[in-house]
């Protein structure tokens, strides 16, 4: 007959590995509701508060996109707009969402919300358990991977809709269009975006701009970058970009003949009529 001490009244093996058995469970739980509380007060504590701006942050700059792109159209009335959804593989991506930015959140509310973040976590530690805790917590609550940006051609004809894609049934030119417009909203809530937006540089470059697209466009997309606030530097082939929508500009015409030496003529834009600057 064998007898174990120390672990419970019942000192017989069985006994002891059912009392154990036991405590096991009970260190378990009382492990899981510590991780809960730490977990709680962690996101309550202030990552769902910085979540909750970040989404309305950029739900606003796409407003605000969009609001700066109702006025730009093609010749034949195409135009775009940008939209940014929830990503619809992700089941937990839009209720998450929705309980973050709804600001009447009710306490059952907020268990859930813990709960589908906490998921997202463990998630993440399953698919990499070597990476550290930090590393989990940077991916897991990462809203850009929670949403996706799409682009839709608008017009010509009213109320009409496409997605962009080969089925769209636009010209070359107006796709570049498309192209551009999305490209410039892009540039424009990246800098909107930043810590210091007084500070940072809003500027784009471009090489061979505006290759295929008439002079009428290019005009209105110019006068969208001077709307967005964002200077530009171009090259192209007989690319001047006198149009009474940008206000101001200068313009170097580098001519060559064969192997001579390249000259340079200055033009400055006034927003009404051109001059020649022999200024270098």
């Amino acid at each position: 007959m064998v007898r174990l001490s120390g672990a419970g009244g019942d000192t017989t093996p069985t006994g002891v590995l059912a009392h154990l058995t036991v405590r096991a469970e009970e260190g378990r739980a009382a492990l899981s509701q510590r991780e809960h509380d730490v977990f709680t007060g962690f996101v309550l504590g202030g990552v769902a508060d910085e979540l909750r701006r970040r989404i309305t942050q950029a739900e606003n700059l796409i407003a605000a996109m969009n609001e700066s792109l109702a006025d730009s159209r093609t010749s034949h009335g195409i135009g775009v707009r940008i939209g940014w959804h929830p990503v619809r593989e992700d089941a937990d991506a839009a209720h998450i969402t929705e309980l973050l930015t709804d600001g009447a959140r009710a306490i059952s509310d907020s268990d859930e919300l813990i709960e589908l973040l906490r998921h997202r976590v463990e998630v993440s530690h399953d698919d990499d358990p070597s990476a550290g805790y930090a590393a989990h917590l940077s991916r897991a609550l990462d809203y850009r991977t929670w949403h996706t940006v799409d682009v839709t051609i608008i017009g010509p004809e009213p109320d009409q809709e496409r997605r962009i894609s080969k089925r769209a049934k636009i010209s070359q030119g107006e796709t570049r269009f498309v192209s551009y417009v999305a490209l410039f909203a892009a540039a424009d809530g990246y800098l909107s975006g930043l810590p210091d937006t007084d500070l940072a540089l809003r500027m784009v470059l471009l090489d061979d701009a505006f290759a295929k697209i008439d002079e009428p466009t290019i005009g209105e997309l110019m006068g969208l970058l001077v709307r967005q606030d964002i200077d530009f530097v171009m090259t192209g082939h007989a690319l001047w970009g006198c149009v009474p929508q940008v206000p101001a500009l200068d313009i170097y015409e580098v001519r060559r003949l064969g192997d001579s030496s390249a000259v340079t003529t200055r033009v400055h834009w006034d927003g009404r009529s051109r001059h020649v600057r022999t200024d270098s």
